[in-house]
């Protein structure tokens, strides 16, 4: 009789062995990745590759500046909790440099991959993103080497190691180290060069974004490999067909003339082939005196300025309501697309209301 209870007893713990280890290894395997990610755009291009594996968690949810804001909190509750971190970098998101220093382990800084195709910004704009290189708002700051290159309108330029400007006043850098594309712009990834971080507005930046996002993800959760390059794949014919879409509706913008305060649409001209426009802030962000008004309003008649970009957060800026008196037409954007859902659609999304708000601009 002892030895059957005996029996019986070892069959229970037996099988609670073999329960709570299949437990565990179910839950091992029913445990989703904690990925956060910073700005919608990004989130949206993390969501094309986690779809039916995880929903990453986005970090800056309300229509406040990505550049400039108050890390809160709960914040901060994210971030500690987080397995992977996904953000743009400092150029962008500056405000948490501070809060991911302790977190470095478990940053994919996007800015720093080395295929991407980054551009300078090209003038002193409200972010303060340094002193080294300003230009005024009739002039691009760009780097070339030295090879001859045409630019998108089928101007040949030649360029040696000095500094020119052409016959619209854009100065040209030279060097050995970068290589440039048809607009004549470098790759680089320092900070010291002010970057333009708005990166993802060139879906050709955007596939190498996804690629890297699938490489980072299938090396952090191997289990899954299969699921994130069968969704890269996807992602990839998606953003394909955004660009075929968007060159076409391009076509008819090839003699677009505008002005922005802020430098956040250069990714998206230099890949539709649209023509630079005037960027006025940099000399009249200090105050419009008499003196500023002539000259802004000269400016505009100069170079048959008929629209005026401005971001949201922008509109309150004198200077949008003297463009206005000005007869102006006035188009509003969004680069990061706050006012769209986050998630696989976001990005799509995005670059449709951009393409949108240049199709108005040039009515």
């Amino acid at each position: 009789m002892l030895l059957s209870v005996k029996n019986k007893i070892l069959q229970i713990l037996s099988l609670s062995i073999v329960f709570f280890t299949v437990m565990n290894i179910q839950t091992k395997a029913d445990t989703k990745p904690e990925v956060l990610v910073t700005i919608k755009p990004l989130h949206s291009l993390v969501s094309m590759i986690s779809d039916g594996v995880f929903e990453p968690k986005l970090l800056l949810q309300d229509p406040i500046s990505a550049h400039h804001f108050e890390v809160l909190p709960s914040m901060m509750t994210d971030i500690t909790k987080a397995e992977k971190i996904i953000w743009m970098g400092p150029n962008q998101e500056g405000s948490l440099k501070k809060a991911f220093e302790n977190n470095q382990n478990k940053l994919l800084t996007i800015l720093d991959i080395k295929e991407l195709t980054l551009l300078e910004l090209r003038a002193e704009d409200h972010h303060d993103h340094g002193d080294e290189h300003h230009t005024d708002h009739h002039r691009e700051e760009k780097h070339h080497n030295d090879e001859h290159h045409a630019d998108h309108h089928g101007e040949e330029k030649h360029h040696n190691d000095e500094h020119h400007a052409d016959h619209h006043g854009k100065e040209k850098h030279h060097d050995d180290e970068h290589h440039a594309d048809h607009h004549g712009e470098k790759k680089h990834h320092s900070e010291k060069l002010e970057i333009d971080p708005h990166a993802w507005l060139s879906t050709q930046n955007v596939k190498v974004i996804l690629e890297n996002i699938a490489k980072d993800l299938t090396n952090f959760d191997p289990e899954h490999a299969s699921q994130y390059q069968a969704n890269l794949q996807s992602a990839l014919a998606t953003i394909d067909d955004l660009k075929q879409e968007l060159d076409a509706r391009s076509e008819k913008l090839s003699d677009l003339k505008f002005a922005v305060i802020h430098d956040a649409t250069h990714y998206f001209e230099d890949e539709f082939a649209i023509e630079a426009p005037m960027i006025i802030e940099a000399h009249y962000n200090i105050g419009l005196s008499a003196k500023k008004m002539a000259e802004l309003q000269n400016a505009i008649n100069k170079e048959n300025i008929n629209c005026l970009f401005i971001e949201a957060e922008l509109r309150n800026n004198p200077i949008v309501g003297f463009v206005k008196r000005q007869g102006l037409n006035t188009v509003e954007f969004d680069p990061i697309g706050f006012e769209f859902e986050a998630g696989e659609a976001h990005y799509p999304a995005l670059m449709r209301s951009l393409m949108q708000a240049f199709e108005n601009c040039n009515n």
